[in-house]
């Protein structure tokens, strides 16, 4: 449980597990929140599913986390988990945030002409755009855009 992994699971350690795991991606070091996945893997099993910053989906931090540590099935799952949620709730802001990065961990990996990676991150795009969140809609093209350039560089 997570207790057991993480020491006392309050609230606050929480957060700050799920916000490093996600500040390392946002920084573009994936790789760095990839020691964290098995607490993050360890919160989602017991069974929290929100919180209240970053993505907002612990399935979405699971999956990067995931990603970062090369897991990639174990990430599309989270992804998929995260997606579902999102849809059943109804979480707006996760809809967009697990395709978003769902979508940016597949560019990365694939290149941007993966079409699922390009499908993920326009409708991403899409459901920010109902939010008016134009700061976001942009890092859905930059996704794109980068991962384009890491395969041509």
């Amino acid at each position: 449980m997570v207790a057991e992994q993480a020491g006392e699971a309050t609230l606050g350690r929480v957060a700050r597990l799920l916000a490093a795991a996600e500040s390392a991606a946002v920084l573009g070091r994936p790789e760095l929140g990839a020691p964290l996945y098995p607490r993050i893997r360890a919160v989602l099993d017991s069974g929290i599913a929100l919180h209240f910053g970053g993505t907002g989906l612990v399935a979405v931090t699971a999956g990067i986390a995931a990603a970062g540590a090369g897991n990639r099935r174990q990430a599309e799952e989270h992804f998929q988990a995260a997606i579902a949620l999102a849809e059943t709730l109804p979480h707006r802001l996760g809809r967009a945030e697990a395709r978003r990065w769902y979508g940016t961990c597949l560019a990365q990996q694939d290149g941007a002409d993966s079409p699922l990676a390009r499908g993920l991150l326009a409708e991403a795009a899409r459901l920010y755009s109902e939010l008016d969140m134009p700061d976001h809609i942009r890092l859905c093209r930059e996704a794109v855009v980068g991962a384009g350039k890491a395969a041509s560089g």
